[in-house]
């Protein structure tokens, strides 16, 4: 088994939006019939508040030959009284 990292520059150059409609609504479909696995999300704040959080996410359908690991970078786009962030 390998495992191939591609970051969303890439994505975006082989994949149109066209290419997406037929395999989201097979996923939808899947999910609806109980056979998506999902495990929790995983956030590991920053320590330095002005780089964001760090969310990972990973989920896979069953039956399925792929899987996916998302991690998403999350910025605070405002300030609340008290937020650590500040």
């Amino acid at each position: 088994m390998s495992v191939q990292i591609v970051d969303a520059a890439r994505i975006r150059a082989l994949v149109g939006f066209e290419d997406l409609i037929e395999p989201v609504s097979r996923a939808f479909q899947d999910f609806s019939a109980g056979l998506a696995q999902c495990a929790m999300v995983t956030m590991f704040p920053a320590d330095d508040p002005t780089l964001g959080d760090v969310y990972i996410k990973t989920g896979s359908i069953r039956g399925h030959s792929h899987y996916l690991v998302n991690r998403n970078l999350r910025r605070s786009a405002f300030e609340l009284p008290g937020d650590r962030r500040a």
